[in-house]
């Protein structure tokens, strides 16, 4: 799916590129689902404990592989956006890494890519798969617009980063969707939670959370409201943001976040750009 994409347009030499992938770096295919495992769990537990996490984690991992330049076919998802920004989830990120690198060799870059596709699927998107064993390069990137895509509102300047990395229009409309998606179900969260401390102090009683079941859900527990398609559609009716780009636009109205499928592929797409291989098979990179 989103690999043979991303491998056709992009394709670096091990020479000029920065994010390496080392098939082996975590032994056999047990001990990688292991790994895997290990970290989705404690991110779903850190996301439904705060929801607004999940929003930040998502860009986090999305501006990391943004810091790829397709001309110069350097940069990528090597985790090292946990440098240039300071916020929530590059703090839990590196922690996180640091946790379990005291029993796992679990790589941040690994970490900050597995996080934002584990956001994505506890807003209620689709499995995302994520290829592991990043291992840093010989010197940092360049990070051009990575504040823009941390931003809590997407411009111009983040669909020319996303095209910078060779990435297309219809990736920015499906991931803006997502994220705006996932914005809106944390602040509905936030008015729910004040209405229902309203509701506690007139002697209610207290508000029980909402889980699903099946699943991942069923191993990694609770499951935050699944976002829709009503920030998706306000955007592009009223041209905001990124679909204020006719073509970003185009790409919008064609399509529905809703049932997860556009979003798990245009955000499979972006964590996946800049890889080079080590050595081993593809199939020991993801964790499936």
């Amino acid at each position: 799916m989103a690999i043979a994409g991303a491998s056709a347009v992009l394709g670096p030499s091990p020479a000029e590129a920065i994010v390496y992938y080392d098939p082996m770096l975590y032994g056999d295919a047990e001990l990688k689902v292991a790994v895997i495992n290990r970290v989705r769990q404690k991110v779903r537990d850190a996301i439904t404990k705060d929801p607004a996490l999940g929003v930040e984690l998502f860009s986090l991992g999305i501006a990391d592989s943004l810091k790829y330049n397709a001309k110069t076919q350097e940069g990528g998802g090597d985790g090292s956006v946990t440098k240039l920004v300071d916020s929530a989830a590059s703090k839990f990120a590196v922690k996180l890494s640091k946790d379990l690198q005291k029993s796992t060799q679990i790589t941040l870059a690994d970490v900050v890519a597995l996080a934002s596709a584990e956001a994505y699927e506890t807003f209620g998107g689709l499995r995302v798969r994520v290829q592991i064993g990043r291992v840093g390069g010989d010197k940092a990137a360049t990070a051009q617009n990575v504040q823009a895509v941390l931003s809590p509102s997407w411009d111009a300047s983040v669909t020319q980063t996303f095209e910078g990395a060779g990435l297309g229009k219809r990736d920015v409309a499906a991931l803006d969707a997502v994220r705006g998606g996932m914005a809106e179900v944390v602040k509905n969260m936030q008015m729910a939670k004040e209405d229902e401390a309203y509701v506690n102090e007139m002697g209610e009683t207290d508000f029980i959370p909402k889980t699903s079941f099946g699943g991942a859900s069923q191993i990694f527990g609770a499951s935050l409201t699944p976002f829709d398609d009503k920030y998706l559609k306000a955007a592009v009716k009223g041209k905001k943001g990124v679909f204020a780009d006719d073509n970003v636009r185009a790409a919008g109205e064609k399509m529905s976040i809703k049932s997860g499928k556009d979003g798990a592929i245009a955000l499979e797409r972006v964590l996946a750009v800049g890889k080079v291989y080590t050595g081993g098979k593809i199939g020991d990179l993801t964790g499936q």
